[in-house]
């Protein structure tokens, strides 16, 4: 049974049943070229996932906003919050 790259999940390797009459024309451990597309990511606001709900502090806020810009998803709405955050909280 050869081995091969997965298409899912970066750098691993699984053990392929599928056993084919002919080899495949490529290399099946051949490093494979992650994708990313704007169309798979996540574009809406972040929420927290746990606890639930999340305690309302002022620490907590701020985490918010900044995971609300970070990876640019919600990028214009999360600006304004990040803004208002900073000013109230003032962290150094």
């Amino acid at each position: 049974m050869p081995k091969r790259r997965t298409e899912d999940v970066v750098h691993a390797v699984m053990t392929d049943h599928w056993i084919q009459r002919r080899p495949p024309p490529r290399d099946l451990l051949a490093d494979l070229p992650e994708r990313h597309g704007a169309a798979a990511e996540y574009q809406g606001e972040v929420v927290a996932y746990y606890p639930r709900p999340l305690l309302s502090t002022g620490e907590n806020a701020l985490y918010l906003a900044v995971a609300q810009v970070a990876l640019g998803n919600n990028l214009q709405n999360g600006l304004a919050q990040l803004t208002r955050e900073i000013a109230r909280a003032q962290p150094q």
